[in-house]
């Protein structure tokens, strides 16, 4: 799993802000109701996942929107994707310096909670395996 140390560069003082006190910000980034996973071009893990993705079909199955955080990208899209990767890990009790790659938001789940969260290949693709056989 690629440890994102870099998240603190790419999100910048918004982690600061985020972790110290956003918890209104925390409560806007849990209300999406998409299934996300976040990866790097940079992590082999995430990599894995792509392939099992493209290898099963998974797509076709289900909707997983992929969002790309990068340490060493400052553009705003991946700013703002490192963010919202944030505030959706600590919602699930997720500490900034174990943020990790490849990160699965699910937010199709209709409860609420800190179990909307998946972190690792085996895991996201165990979890993804599991939603494409209830469709």
């Amino acid at each position: 799993m690629a440890i994102i140390a870099g998240v603190v560069f790419v999100a910048g003082i918004s982690l600061l802000v985020i972790f110290g006190s956003g918890t209104d910000k925390v409560a806007q980034a849990t209300k999406d109701e998409r299934i996300i996973l976040f990866y790097s071009k940079d992590c082999q893990h995430c990599v894995n996942v792509e392939k099992y993705m493209q290898e099963s079909g998974i797509e076709q199955k289900i909707n997983i929107v992929k969002l790309e955080v990068s340490p060493t990208d400052t553009s705003e899209d991946l700013k703002k994707n490192a963010e919202d990767l944030v505030l959706k890990a600590k919602f699930c009790g997720i500490v900034a310096q174990d943020v990790a790659v490849p990160f699965l938001w699910n937010g199709a789940n209709e409860v609420k909670s800190k179990d909307q969260c998946v972190i690792g290949d085996i895991k996201i693709n165990e979890f993804i395996t599991e939603q494409a056989n209830k469709e």
